[in-house]
């Protein structure tokens, strides 16, 4: 019989002693010997092997957003009062700031909100503003096309929460505006 064993295993189309054909012990009822996999079978083994793939290295990367986040957090904070310097004097202004949200961004950029004075010494309700490096952009100082890459920049990519607070831009958002403005709620 050794003629027919091939690689370790039974040449296709011949049964093993005591087994007849289709791989079937004989005297064993129909239905209870080995299937051969089909392409369906195979196609949803390597279904099922991408989907556990694709699990292990998201939460892989999920991991690893956890922890580069808690080295960087340390950071954000140390840069954090530069950065009120840089709105202070990009406002021209010496009294607090009122800040809404902020946040900071994979790539480094510090994003918010701000109630700031405006040119004429009114406050500005809050308003939009992103950090780059020393360079401070507002929304109230560019068109909504020049500043549209910022903002999209902060709003899909809010990493490490600087500060809690309002993210509605205007003057309802301000301390002020919040005691003065009346929030309607249709039915």
């Amino acid at each position: 019989m050794a003629s027919d064993f091939w690689f370790g295993g039974v040449r296709p189309g011949r049964a093993r002693e005591g087994q007849g054909a289709g791989g079937r012990r004989q005297g064993a009822p129909p239905g209870t010997g080995r299937r051969r996999r089909t392409v369906a079978d195979r196609i949803g083994v390597l279904f099922v092997g991408a989907l556990v793939l694709m699990g292990a290295v998201l939460g892989a990367g999920l991991a690893y957003d956890a922890i580069r986040r808690e080295i960087v957090r340390p950071h954000v904070a140390q840069r954090w009062p530069h950065v009120r310097q840089v709105l202070a004097l990009r406002l021209h202004q010496d009294d607090p700031l009122e800040f809404g949200a902020v946040w900071a961004t994979h790539s480094g950029m510090i994003c918010g909100m701000v109630n700031g004075r405006h040119s004429f010494s009114g406050l500005a309700g809050m308003t939009p503003f992103a950090v780059d490096g020393e360079r401070a952009v507002f929304a109230l100082d560019r068109t909504a096309e020049s500043f549209a890459p910022y903002w999209r920049d902060c709003m899909t990519d809010p990493w490490i929460k600087v500060l809690d607070g309002s993210m509605q831009a205007g003057g309802c958002a301000t301390q002020l505006g919040q005691a003065r403005c009346v929030t309607v709620v249709g039915d």
